[in-house]
């Protein structure tokens, strides 16, 4: 019997780390191998952004970053928790985050989970959206300040709660939709919290 790994993701709300956490089930049943016997765990992450170019990462070395350093490497299940940060998103050795950009970059992430070189695989496709999400907020945080100067039907208003709609769609999609929605979604969005929109509504 082949492990299955599995993933639980998790966004932090100041867009700077994505937190990953085995769930896997069948660790040690019928035959696999057990957390304690795990020696390497490798993530390849691709990132397509809302212009529709894909970056490939360096791969990331989740025993050498998170493991005990001694044989086990990991102990227990509860112990596989990875804080992904854009420190940790290298193409060639530049890191994706410097001083001033430690944000993650909003796309659709291609995960590739990999444990003891080719034991188990998980390969899976994640929105990320922390950008977009904090900008929309911004822009309804605004909005009570706004209605205190008497101006309810203002075109910030409703481009506010425009994006907002957009990214319920964007959110709700993530589970169906094709990633070339996804991203024209996004691509939207990220537009729309940058300039505003055209509509007079």
């Amino acid at each position: 019997m082949a492990l299955h790994p599995t993933l639980s993701y998790s966004e932090r709300n100041n867009n700077k780390a994505l937190t990953l956490t085995d769930t896997t089930a069948d660790w040690g049943v019928a035959g696999n191998i057990n957390v304690v016997d795990v020696t390497s765990l490798t993530l390849n992450i691709d990132i397509t952004t809302s212009d529709n170019v894909t970056v490939s990462y360096e791969p990331i070395d989740l025993v050498d970053l998170f493991g005990d350093s001694v044989a086990p490497e990991f102990n227990a299940q509860s112990n596989m928790v990875f804080d992904i940060d854009a420190s940790m998103l290298l193409v060639g050795t530049t890191p994706l985050g410097t001083l001033l950009d430690t944000e993650l970059p909003d796309g659709i992430w291609n995960i590739v989970y990999t444990v003891n070189g080719n034991v188990g695989i998980l390969t899976e496709n994640v929105l990320i959206d922390g950008k977009v999400r904090a900008a929309t907020y911004e822009l309804l945080r605004a909005i009570p300040t706004i209605y205190n100067c008497s101006e309810c039907k203002s075109k910030t208003v409703l481009d506010a709660i425009y994006c907002y709609a957009l990214l319920n769609v964007l959110q709700s999609d993530a589970y169906a939709a094709k990633t070339e929605e996804l991203i024209s979604l996004l691509y939207t969005l990220e537009r729309l919290v940058t300039n505003g929109s055209n509509y007079t509504w």
